[in-house]
């Protein structure tokens, strides 16, 4: 997965966003009166004509008895699934639209008196959209995220060998920084396959970065067949068996947010606290059943980090000027603990908090997880104490640092599960030189990649299953930090440096970051 590829992916998703975002054009498409419409699984817009009333749109959409059914929400915070087809339907004045949002809401497909089926004209949205943007706008967006990936903060990347070539599947250990950083990182490898009695990984660097990995090991776990298994930051392997949706999902801004996080999909939650000074955090509060009165759960997030925070930790450093070497000295020497309570008061991890008696209890956070896949994260939570009939949970994370696809919870029993720890067999670089020593355990020796292009093949024994009919998933467990490697120039700007030390401030500084950016696109001032 080169910088090339992964640049030119980047540009084409901004420019389609762009595409759809902006100045996207349709032509209107005739829909006969004797063609049955599937309104099922589309975003409608609802139009009552000669009415105030704009952008309200109606999602998980059903049909029951002749009757639309579905949820209704803002169209000022919601955004359609980009599809090539949009839909307007004109209802009949009778019908009272709802008036507080979002809410259930249903009408009889008598009530509509015309149907609008656009599809999208990609040549004239194109040339419109850089027309009214201004070319200059999109390129700027482009180099932009180019910067990120060329000097974005990242962690080694791993492929796994899947029987016939090596597939791209995460990062790990990120966030370590710093040596005093150093932690733990339990990926999964769902491609992991091996031909013959071996599975082999490729560990590589592929950015700006010295990267010190310590340990590199294989969590062989077989389950049942009608179990999921997940490993938590702590290395405690979880069984999951009936993960349950949220009955409510709503962000900082009180919007109902439930349908971008219920499945796995292209849908994410990026946060919407664009637009009100309040919010130092963005945040999600999500409600579940607890008829089940059991007395832990587990709490289950698909998520990443965005490049934005990426862009937003080069701004930081380049803030310190020329005395950003010195600075980063420094915090190689910090107390262990200090980095990471500034950390989480940053709202850089994503925190986990636990409504009890009315009251937000700090419980845990989930670690970062990098910026270039989504990652299944798993959280054990004590509910022993909780006798109402709902649990609520607040995810709180800073301006734009997080895109949250899935959120789910399991009260499901531990199961019982056969774990293997696989040691590395062998480990080769790409000089050819044997560095297994330096992989096998956890201690002071290091295998270091201080260069874009260095990397290792990781070789491991593949374990007899104690049950065939038994799943089986794997997890790398490694152990490492790195050093980012940056060149700012000038002088420090040492009074805005030290209002970094107030919990919130590095939220606060990529909003501001964000909103000076669209002011620039706004009035092309570059």
């Amino acid at each position: 997965m080169g910088f090339k590829k992964k640049f030119v992916n980047l540009v084409s998703v901004l420019l389609i966003g762009l595409l759809l975002n902006h100045c996207a054009v349709y032509r209107e498409v005739a829909v006969p009166q004797d063609q049955s419409f599937s309104y099922e699984g589309r975003a409608l817009k609802l139009i009552w004509e000669d009415s105030d009333i704009q952008d309200m749109y109606m999602v998980e959409t059903s049909m029951v008895d002749n009757k639309l059914i579905g949820l209704v929400i803002s169209g000022r915070f919601y955004t359609p699934p980009a599809k090539s087809q949009k839909v307007d339907i004109y209802i009949d004045p009778s019908i009272v639209p709802p008036d507080s949002l979002p809410t259930q809401f249903s009408f009889p497909v008598s009530a509509i008196k015309k149907i609008e089926l656009f599809e999208l004209d990609v040549e004239e949205s194109v040339g419109i959209t850089v027309l009214n943007t201004g070319f200059a706008v999109v390129m700027v967006f482009a180099v932009i995220f180019a910067i990120i990936l060329l000097t974005k903060e990242s962690c080694p990347f791993i492929y796994v060998h899947d029987g016939e070539s090596y597939q791209f599947t995460g990062e790990i250990y990120s966030g370590a920084i710093y040596p005093h950083l150093e932690r733990d990182d339990f990926l999964p490898l769902p491609q992991l396959k091996h031909p013959e009695d071996e599975y082999h990984l490729k560990m590589t660097n592929e950015v700006r970065e010295i990267q010190y990995t310590n340990l590199t090991e294989l969590l062989v776990i077989d389950h049942p067949d009608d179990t999921d298994v997940l490993v938590d930051k702590y290395g405690t392997c979880y069984t999951l068996k009936d993960l349950q949706t949220p009955k409510t999902a709503i962000s900082s801004n009180r919007q109902n947010i439930l349908p971008q996080i219920v499945k796995r999909d292209s849908q994410k939650y990026l946060g919407d606290s664009f637009e009100d000074p309040d919010p130092t955090m963005d945040s999600i509060v999500l409600s579940f059943d607890n008829t089940q009165k059991m007395d832990s759960a587990k709490l289950v997030v698909r998520a990443k980090n965005s490049f934005w925070l990426d862009y937003v930790f080069a701004q930081f450093f380049e803030l310190f000027g020329d005395n950003y070497d010195k600075w980063l000295e420094k915090q190689k020497n910090l107390k262990e603990g200090k980095q990471k309570n500034w950390s989480l008061e940053q709202g850089i991890p994503l925190s986990v908090y636990l409504e009890k008696n009315g009251d937000w209890q700090f419980i845990d956070y989930y670690n970062v997880v990098g910026p270039i896949i989504e990652k299944d994260i798993v959280l054990s939570l004590d509910i022993s104490d909780i006798d109402s009939e709902e649990i609520k949970i607040k995810l709180e994370f800073g301006f734009l640092f997080w895109e949250i696809d899935f959120v789910g919870m399991d009260f499901s029993p531990q199961q019982p599960v056969e774990q293997n720890v696989v040691s590395l067999t062998s480990a080769v670089d790409h000089n050819g030189l044997d560095v297994t020593e330096l992989l096998v355990q956890s201690d002071d020796n290091y295998f270091i990649m201080p260069a874009i292009g260095d990397q290792v093949i990781l070789k491991f024994a593949v374990p007899k299953k104690v049950m065939n009919d038994q799943n089986r998933s794997i997890f790398l467990h490694s152990r490492g930090h790195y050093e980012v490697i940056r060149n700012p120039e000038g002088r420090a700007d040492v009074s805005y440096l030290r209002s970094f030390r107030h919990p919130g401030k590095f939220s606060q500084f990529s909003k501001e970051i964000y909103l000076e950016l669209e002011r620039k696109i706004k009035n092309q001032v570059w």
